[in-house]
Protein backbone atom coordinates (compact mmCIF):
# COMPACT_ATOMS: atom_id res chain seq x y z
CA UNK A 1 0.00 0.00 0.00
CA UNK A 2 1.04 3.56 -0.63
CA UNK A 3 2.01 5.73 2.34
CA UNK A 4 -0.82 8.13 1.51
CA UNK A 5 -3.38 5.30 1.87
CA UNK A 6 -1.81 4.22 5.15
CA UNK A 7 -1.87 7.79 6.40
CA UNK A 8 -5.55 8.20 5.36
CA UNK A 9 -6.57 5.01 7.20
CA UNK A 10 -4.86 6.19 10.38
CA UNK A 11 -6.46 9.65 10.04
CA UNK A 12 -9.93 8.13 9.62
CA UNK A 13 -9.38 6.00 12.72
CA UNK A 14 -8.24 9.03 14.70
CA UNK A 15 -11.21 11.12 13.58
CA UNK A 16 -13.77 8.37 14.17
CA UNK A 17 -13.13 6.13 17.20
CA UNK A 18 -13.87 2.38 17.20
CA UNK A 19 -17.61 2.25 18.09
CA UNK A 20 -18.70 4.71 15.42
CA UNK A 21 -16.56 3.47 12.53
CA UNK A 22 -15.14 -0.02 12.31
CA UNK A 23 -12.61 -1.39 9.87
CA UNK A 24 -15.34 -2.53 7.47
CA UNK A 25 -16.79 0.99 7.34
CA UNK A 26 -13.35 2.54 6.81
CA UNK A 27 -12.71 0.13 3.92
CA UNK A 28 -16.13 0.85 2.42
CA UNK A 29 -15.61 4.63 2.62
CA UNK A 30 -12.22 4.37 0.95
CA UNK A 31 -13.64 2.16 -1.83
CA UNK A 32 -16.33 4.80 -2.39
CA UNK A 33 -13.62 7.41 -2.82
CA UNK A 34 -11.86 5.27 -5.43
CA UNK A 35 -9.19 3.51 -3.36
CA UNK A 36 -9.33 -0.28 -3.61
CA UNK A 37 -8.74 -1.66 -0.13
CA UNK A 38 -10.15 -4.57 1.88
CA UNK A 39 -11.18 -4.82 5.52
CA UNK A 40 -8.20 -7.07 6.27
CA UNK A 41 -5.83 -4.49 4.78
CA UNK A 42 -7.37 -1.78 6.98
CA UNK A 43 -6.88 -4.00 10.04
CA UNK A 44 -3.26 -4.70 9.09
CA UNK A 45 -2.54 -1.00 8.48
CA UNK A 46 -4.05 -0.02 11.84
CA UNK A 47 -1.68 -2.44 13.62
CA UNK A 48 1.29 -0.62 12.04
CA UNK A 49 2.67 2.69 13.24
CA UNK A 50 1.26 5.81 11.62
CA UNK A 51 3.50 7.00 8.73
CA UNK A 52 4.68 10.57 8.65
CA UNK A 53 3.03 12.86 6.15
CA UNK A 54 5.42 13.19 3.24
CA UNK A 55 6.35 16.57 1.87
CA UNK A 56 6.92 17.01 -1.80
CA UNK A 57 9.92 19.09 -2.66
CA UNK A 58 9.33 21.98 -4.98
CA UNK A 59 11.42 22.04 -8.10
CA UNK A 60 13.50 25.18 -8.08
CA UNK A 61 14.19 26.69 -11.46
CA UNK A 62 17.52 28.42 -11.94
CA UNK A 63 17.38 32.20 -12.07
CA UNK A 64 17.69 33.76 -15.49
CA UNK A 65 20.72 35.90 -16.12
CA UNK A 66 19.96 39.53 -16.83
CA UNK A 67 21.05 40.88 -20.19
CA UNK A 68 24.15 43.01 -19.85
CA UNK A 69 23.62 46.72 -20.31
CA UNK A 70 19.82 46.42 -20.17
CA UNK A 71 17.84 47.50 -17.13
CA UNK A 72 14.72 45.40 -16.51
CA UNK A 73 11.28 47.03 -16.72
CA UNK A 74 9.81 44.96 -13.86
CA UNK A 75 6.50 44.70 -15.69
CA UNK A 76 5.40 41.53 -13.93
CA UNK A 77 6.61 42.55 -10.46
CA UNK A 78 6.48 46.34 -10.28
CA UNK A 79 7.70 48.00 -7.10
CA UNK A 80 5.73 51.26 -7.27
CA UNK A 81 1.98 51.82 -7.63
CA UNK A 82 0.67 52.92 -11.04
CA UNK A 83 3.72 51.52 -12.81
CA UNK A 84 1.90 48.52 -14.30
CA UNK A 85 -1.79 47.70 -14.50
CA UNK A 86 -3.16 44.29 -15.45
CA UNK A 87 -6.46 44.08 -17.33
CA UNK A 88 -8.43 40.93 -18.06
CA UNK A 89 -11.90 39.79 -19.10
CA UNK A 90 -13.72 36.72 -17.88
CA UNK A 91 -16.91 35.35 -19.40
CA UNK A 92 -19.16 33.05 -17.39
CA UNK A 93 -22.67 31.67 -17.50
CA UNK A 94 -25.27 31.62 -14.75
CA UNK A 95 -28.16 29.40 -15.81
CA UNK A 96 -29.05 30.72 -19.29
CA UNK A 97 -27.48 34.17 -19.05
CA UNK A 98 -23.93 35.04 -20.14
CA UNK A 99 -21.98 37.65 -18.19
CA UNK A 100 -18.64 39.29 -18.87
CA UNK A 101 -16.53 40.74 -16.06
CA UNK A 102 -13.68 43.17 -16.71
CA UNK A 103 -11.09 43.80 -14.01
CA UNK A 104 -8.14 46.19 -13.77
CA UNK A 105 -5.53 45.51 -11.07
CA UNK A 106 -2.54 47.52 -9.94
CA UNK A 107 0.54 45.32 -10.30
CA UNK A 108 2.43 46.58 -7.23
CA UNK A 109 -0.35 46.78 -4.64
CA UNK A 110 -2.64 44.13 -6.24
CA UNK A 111 -5.47 46.57 -5.56
CA UNK A 112 -8.61 46.12 -7.63
CA UNK A 113 -8.91 49.45 -9.42
CA UNK A 114 -11.95 48.72 -11.54
CA UNK A 115 -14.46 45.88 -11.85
CA UNK A 116 -17.35 46.02 -14.32
CA UNK A 117 -19.88 43.35 -15.23
CA UNK A 118 -21.77 43.27 -18.52
CA UNK A 119 -24.78 41.08 -19.31
CA UNK A 120 -25.33 39.39 -22.69
CA UNK A 121 -22.90 41.71 -24.40
CA UNK A 122 -19.98 41.16 -26.75
CA UNK A 123 -17.34 43.60 -25.60
CA UNK A 124 -15.40 45.68 -28.10
CA UNK A 125 -12.31 47.89 -28.05
CA UNK A 126 -14.32 51.10 -27.60
CA UNK A 127 -15.71 49.87 -24.30
CA UNK A 128 -12.25 48.80 -23.14
CA UNK A 129 -10.78 52.24 -23.97
CA UNK A 130 -13.65 53.96 -22.15
CA UNK A 131 -13.13 51.74 -19.09
CA UNK A 132 -9.40 52.48 -19.00
CA UNK A 133 -10.07 56.23 -19.40
CA UNK A 134 -12.53 56.31 -16.47
CA UNK A 135 -10.05 54.35 -14.33
CA UNK A 136 -7.18 56.71 -15.19
CA UNK A 137 -9.32 59.71 -14.20
CA UNK A 138 -9.79 58.17 -10.77
CA UNK A 139 -6.36 56.58 -10.11
CA UNK A 140 -3.91 58.33 -12.45
CA UNK A 141 -2.14 57.21 -15.63
CA UNK A 142 -0.12 53.97 -15.50
CA UNK A 143 3.24 53.59 -17.22
CA UNK A 144 2.22 50.17 -18.64
CA UNK A 145 -1.01 48.27 -19.25
CA UNK A 146 -0.78 44.49 -19.65
CA UNK A 147 -3.61 42.57 -21.33
CA UNK A 148 -3.96 39.07 -22.72
CA UNK A 149 -4.24 40.30 -26.33
CA UNK A 150 -7.88 39.27 -26.57
CA UNK A 151 -10.16 40.28 -29.44
CA UNK A 152 -11.61 43.06 -27.31
CA UNK A 153 -8.28 44.87 -27.24
CA UNK A 154 -7.86 45.14 -31.03
CA UNK A 155 -9.36 47.83 -33.26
Amino acid sequence: MDDAVRWAVHELRQLCPEPEMGTRTIAMQMVRSGIQISRRSVQRILRETKPKKSRKTKKRWPKLNQAKGVEPDHLLTPSTPNHTWHMDIMTFRVLWTTYSAVAILDGATRKLLCLRAYRNKALDSQQMVQLVMTTTKKHGVPANLITDHGVQFHN
